[in-house]
């Protein structure tokens, strides 16, 4: 049995839109027969799979976040919270202003019941763009395990076309295994749910594992599989030389065996406030840098 982890489904996806410097108006016509003269586009990929500039820092390495930004990914993670968060962020994918996604989350965790979280993503332009409202819930089995559920609400709108919606949940668990090793794994889209013509939104099965290896190393990896696909790989390195500011590098393959790098940067504002910058680079498609800030009230949230 394989276990998997989130695909970066985008960049397959808009194989379809290359050469990135032409006009907007056809990169839109070909992604919307791409839509409806096919079963693969949709089917296969999701626009949405957007998680943050943090994520993008590391590859797109997700499942054992304990910040806001397991919000965008496995909301386990939310379990571990202490108060309010919100996170922001951008990412422009392969350069192309058309090709963006934005981001925003908040989340707030209550004694004795858990934690509530609220997330939108957008993917698009006026003529074409994409929505999703995710509802979740999180709260501890005990001091080391979290677990979560998210709804999912998704909205499609095309111009001249009309518009799609739909809906669907994902799930995951967090557990501490040591104080420095924690392993997380993550189903989005368990049963296949209809969405455009014979297109199903992707079901995608997760599992990811951090190490602490030494107070300024951490280690990350990930298994990822897309349900129709086969196995990803992902792994990651951030160097923390204080604890305001940290590098990181990662790499991942897509579908066609081909190796993506990432690399970032984040840097506390102040101890309650840091920015994230990263980049993930295709060696077909390019650079899709990414930003992001996130905010906690009354509490710290450096990891």
């Amino acid at each position: 049995m394989h276990f998997i982890t989130k695909a970066l489904l985008h960049l397959p996806f808009f194989l379809y839109f290359y050469p990135m410097k032409r006009k907007s108006t056809i990169i839109i016509m070909v992604f919307m027969l791409s839509l409806f003269l096919t079963k693969a586009s949709y089917a296969q990929f999701s626009t949405l799979e957007s998680f943050g500039a943090k994520s993008n820092s590391l590859a797109n390495i997700s499942t054992t976040f304990k910040d806001i930004n397991a919000n965008y990914t496995n909301q386990a993670g939310l379990a571990f919270l202490k108060g309010l968060e919100v996170d922001a962020s951008y990412e422009n994918r392969f350069l192309s202003l058309d090709l963006s996604a934005i981001n925003f989350a908040i989340a707030k965790s209550f004694q004795k019941i858990g934690t509530f979280g609220f997330t939108i993503k957008k993917f698009g332009v006026s003529e074409f763009n994409e929505f999703l409202f995710g509802f979740a819930y999180a709260r501890k089995l005990n001091n080391s395990t979290g677990i979560a559920i998210q709804l999912n609400a998704y909205n499609l709108n095309i111009k001249n076309y009309g518009s799609k919606s739909t809906i669907s949940f994902e799930t995951g668990i967090l557990h501490d295994f040591t104080d420095n090793f924690s392993m997380g794994f993550h189903v989005s889209n368990p049963f296949p749910i209809r969405y455009i013509g014979e297109s199903d939104i992707p079901t995608i099965i997760s599992l990811g594992a951090k190490y602490n290896a030494s107070e300024n190393i951490v280690l990350y990896g990930e298994l990822e599989k897309h349900i129709e696909y086969g196995l990803f790989v992902k792994t990651a390195i951030e160097y923390k030389p204080l604890n305001i500011f940290s590098i990181s590098l990662g790499y991942k393959n897509d579908l066609n065996g081909v190796a993506d790098f990432s690399m970032g940067i984040m840097y506390a504002i102040k101890s309650n406030i840091y920015m994230n910058l990263g980049t993930v680079y295709n060696i077909t498609l390019g650079l899709s840098p990414s930003i992001g800030l996130s905010y906690a009230l009354n509490s710290n949230i450096m990891q």
